[in-house]
């Protein structure tokens, strides 16, 4: 699966990068710095996935994302941002995202996600999700044999593009 990451802050798509490179058949195609240059890119690049930031200057992740959707509908988009409501949810729905996560969640629900794009499926943070039930959510329009996934992990074998996950990091915090 080739991946855009659209973030304003290096340190986030770098850590994008890392945990996604770490077994996965997935390849970062590219990297845009704004909403903009998430647009020029994923013309340019024809990415599988875009993971998006929401709020990101010249053009935020939203409009950005409806601009993709609507020139490129093979592109899924997974939203990746720290606002974790439900209506952020709702509008990134609304502007075709396939999937929501909340940057505190990204550790746990990040490679999920990206496996849930892989399967055709959309994926819903879990930190969101369990605070309270979702509203009526718009879901995209997807194809009969998508499902939708929560964070659940799914079994190395349900996976058909994805080697089994390793850890990525066994660190403690300094005491």
């Amino acid at each position: 699966m080739r991946i855009l990451v659209a973030d304003d802050h290096e340190v986030i798509r770098r850590g994008v990068r890392a945990l996604l490179s770490a077994g996965r058949d997935c390849e970062i195609c590219g990297e845009a710095v704004d909403g903009q240059d998430a647009v020029e890119k994923a013309h340019q690049l024809h990415p599988d996935l875009v993971i998006m930031d929401v709020s990101m200057p010249n053009l935020n992740g939203l409009e950005a994302s409806r601009m993709i959707r609507r020139s490129l509908p093979g592109t899924q988009i997974l939203i990746l941002t720290q606002h974790d409501s439900h209506e952020i949810m709702r509008q990134a729905l609304n502007a075709g995202a396939r999937g929501f996560v909340v940057k505190s969640s990204v550790a746990h629900d990040l490679l999920n996600a990206v496996e849930a794009a892989q399967r055709g499926e959309s994926f819903f943070d879990s930190a969101v999700i369990s605070r309270s039930p979702l509203p009526a959510l718009p879901l995209p329009k997807r194809s009969s044999s998508s499902r939708t996934t929560s964070s659940k992990p799914a079994s190395a074998g349900e996976l058909p593009n994805c080697a089994p996950r390793k850890p990525v990091c066994a660190c403690s915090p300094a005491g």
